[in-house]
């Protein structure tokens, strides 16, 4: 594919990091070496206090890095990278992803149907519900939610709305790919979900290192109103997860939040193994549960 003069490249691609050097210059290496000479790649650090971590690399006159002392958090940093240069397709990346060869073509020859607005590879979440709880996408089952950790847009998409996410209603992080994904549905464009590519998420490493909670709770309740009407008449089957075991450890809770971030977990245990983390609150069954 060539590129068209109107454009400054082929494709750009934005990657937010915050203190995960050695992941961020393992992406890049192969960003470059599996994909398309005509790339620009910016990588936004929220933690800048490692000079030169991509060192070779670094060098190279296709790759600018923006340091952030304030740490921006993602949405904005994405939004800012994305109208960086006119390319002519933008991907968000998360800078815990793992490339292959491959990787590029699959991704952009969906854009040949001009009503595609958005492409990335099969994820965990591929439906939302009433409930706004991700989905496993199950046989012919329509995926219409495409998570963030790896986005790939036309650039006409981004001049419409003027941002990959919106910074104007949801804060720092979490969410904000869902919310576009429906936009885009709401607003007639489709979305493509890719099976097979060589593309992986390392399960939210930074994420996990992040204390950001309560931001995933406020965009999340601001997230349900705002799409309740058009989901509230949908019928998906309910994904609820409960967790039980006499040894289930602080550390397992977090990381079956950050795996499941939309869903409705309960933690239930009985009255013999119920420590600090359980709310004082008893079920009809006569066990302690709470909601994580």
């Amino acid at each position: 594919m060539r590129k068209i003069k109107e454009f400054d490249c082929l494709v750009s691609v934005g990657i937010c990091t915050y203190n995960q050097k050695k992941l961020c210059k393992n992406l890049v290496d192969a960003i470059l070496k599996y994909g398309p000479e005509d790339i620009r790649i910016f990588i936004w650090d929220n933690k800048p206090d490692q000079p030169n971590f991509l060192g070779e690399l670094g060098k190279d006159r296709r790759i600018e890095i923006i340091e952030d002392e304030t740490n921006s958090g993602y949405i904005i940093p994405n939004n800012r990278m994305a109208t960086a240069c006119k390319s002519q397709y933008h991907i968000v990346a998360n800078d815990d992803v793992v490339v292959g060869p491959g990787w590029f073509d699959p991704l952009i020859k969906e854009f040949d149907d001009s009503k595609v607005a958005c492409v990335g590879p099969t994820g965990f979440f591929g439906v939302i519900d009433n409930g706004f709880n991700g989905q496993s996408p199950k046989g012919s089952q329509k995926q219409e939610y495409i998570e963030g950790w790896w986005m790939v847009f036309p650039r006409h998409i981004i001049e419409r709305y003027g941002w990959v996410f919106d910074e104007e209603n949801l804060r720092v992080a979490t969410s904000e790919d869902s919310h576009m994904c429906l936009l885009l549905q709401e607003h007639g464009w489709k979305i493509k979900v890719l099976e097979g590519l060589p593309i992986k998420h390392l399960e939210s490493v930074t994420k996990k290192s992040l204390d950001i909670q309560n931001w995933c709770d406020e965009n999340k309740e601001w997230l349900k109103k705002r799409w309740n009407l058009y989901l509230k008449n949908r019928s998906f089957p309910q994904h609820r997860i409960l967790v039980k075991g006499k040894n289930v450890s602080k550390k397992k809770l977090k990381e079956i939040r950050w795996k499941y971030p939309h869903s409705h977990i309960t933690l239930q245990l009985s009255k013999d193994n119920v420590d600090d983390i359980v709310w004082d609150d008893k079920d009809d069954d006569g066990k302690y549960s709470m909601e994580i």
